[in-house]
């Protein structure tokens, strides 16, 4: 089992995409530090929509060249996760 439960969870991609276009104007970016053995590496989400207290992310695996999705609790604090939402004047400027 998960030690972090609910607070960080593989979801799908389908899932994340009907969350995004839900929640498309409380769209950002979100940033965790992962440990690769050695020293703490801050990794930034190719996009990340925050709903309430939970953060929905887009990763991608950079050496398999894959996108994966994991959804965070925000107030849990795993992997010391951070969600900037986008200024709504720039992301109004973005077409789909």
């Amino acid at each position: 089992m998960n030690k972090h439960g609910n607070n960080r969870k593989p979801i799908s991609m389908t899932k994340f995409n009907r969350v995004f276009e839900e929640h498309y104007l409380a769209a950002g970016v979100a940033t965790v530090c992962t440990h690769n053995g050695v020293s703490p590496v801050m990794k930034n989400s190719i996009q990340a929509v925050a709903v309430g207290d939970v953060c929905y992310t887009k990763w991608l695996d950079l050496e398999s060249n894959n996108q994966y999705c994991v959804r965070y609790s925000l107030s849990a604090g795993v992997d010391n996760i951070q969600f900037q939402k986008y200024p709504t004047e720039v992301f109004k400027q973005l077409a789909f």
